[in-house]
């Protein structure tokens, strides 16, 4: 995992600043900044009532219970460095 946060990071800091790009609105330029707010709050909306849905069903319920467990193997400190 860290290895895969290295490679990320790396390839962040490689690939330079990125292009904000520019919308036409109205005649003017504007970067689309409530395009990517809105996309985020819906896939982040879908995300939260996939999750409410699949504790409902019984079988994937389980499933998600021991992928869960994992967040308690382990040193909390190494857990929040690892994902951060």
């Amino acid at each position: 995992t860290l290895a895969l946060a290295g490679v990320w990071a790396f390839g962040a800091f490689a690939s330079g600043p990125l292009h904000m790009g520019h919308v036409c609105f109205f005649g003017r330029n504007q970067r689309p900044v409530i395009t990517g707010i809105s996309v985020g709050l819906v896939l982040g909306g879908a995300f939260v009532i996939g999750g409410l849905v699949a504790r409902r069903i019984p079988g994937v319920n389980d499933y998600i219970k021991q992928v869960l467990e994992y967040s308690n193997a382990g040193p909390l400190y190494l857990i929040v460095f690892i994902t951060v």
